[in-house]
């Protein structure tokens, strides 16, 4: 069985769509285990609580560096927290080239957090090509072609 590990990283404001990718991608996980596919998929929610002996995003660190797939999702803000696990996957990317990083901004109407901007800037000066999408049928689309 060969297992890939993904870890999703976004804001507290995007629970619902954290909610929906956890559901698809257990129902590819469903499709392709008779393939000897297994994907594992880590959120911030499901990761322990306990005290850590350096501080709890560590551990979540730790997580994104045995990821096959690292998965941003954004809206109006980047969080302290998400941008570091950001940092965290493109480190272990550029040293092992993995996890695969994937990026995606859902599109707003509303004003978005001057950090935003700046990641969107990071991304730029990266040379990173990031998607929009406008609801969850459209971030499921480009990412399941992904998995693909």
């Amino acid at each position: 069985m060969k297992k890939i590990n993904i870890f999703l990283a976004s804001s507290n404001e995007l629970k619902v769509e954290r909610e929906q990718f956890e559901i698809e991608i257990y129902r590819k996980c469903k499709v392709w285990f008779d393939q000897g596919i297994f994907l594992h998929l880590e959120i911030w929610e499901d990761l322990s609580a306990r005290m850590s002996d350096t501080r709890s995003q560590n551990e979540y660190n730790k997580k994104i560096k045995e990821s096959d797939l690292f998965v941003l999702l954004a809206y109006s803000k980047v969080g302290m927290y998400t941008a570091e696990e950001f940092d965290e996957a493109f480190g272990a990317f550029k040293e092992t080239q993995k996890p695969f990083i994937f990026t995606y901004f859902k599109e707003t109407k509303e004003e978005t957090q001057a950090n935003l901007e700046q990641f969107k800037a990071k991304l730029a000066a990266l040379d990173h090509f990031y998607s929009y999408y406008i609801d969850f049928n459209g971030l499921w689309h480009q990412f399941n072609k992904e998995l693909d």
